[in-house]
């Protein structure tokens, strides 16, 4: 956890807090299926809705809005496939929380793509 990405949301101006990864990469070689990614909250932060983006297709995280304040990490495993992304040509990937008035941090790390899905 110590080279993990901290998030840092404030959405108490907004709706929305994020953080974005400008790429050139084409996710369908070498039998690419899933992306995924370890998060961690903090006991402080608000409930809200982790999110990432691909191109601008938003996919938000299935589990529940308490994630984000339980202080471990959680495991989070997209199909890339159901995400209706275009995924030949992967130019921006966004991470971020969405709740109005929502505050705290969440870690970020081991964002990894794999040629299985680990549901």
């Amino acid at each position: 956890g110590g080279q993990s990405m901290p998030l840092f949301y404030d959405n108490t101006g907004g709706a929305v807090s994020e953080a974005d990864l400008a790429l050139s990469q084409n996710w369908t070689a070498n039998g690419v299926k899933s992306l995924s990614l370890y998060f961690y909250g903090e006991t402080g932060n608000s409930q809200a809705q982790l999110y990432v983006k691909i191109n601008g297709t938003k996919v938000v995280y299935g589990g529940t809005a308490v994630a984000l304040t339980e202080p471990f990490w959680h495991l989070w495993d997209i199909d890339l496939a159901a995400t209706g992304a275009n995924l030949n040509s992967v130019s921006q990937l966004t991470i971020g929380v969405e709740d109005a008035g929502a505050k705290g941090v969440v870690y970020i790390d081991d964002i990894r793509l794999y040629p299985e899905i680990f549901d």
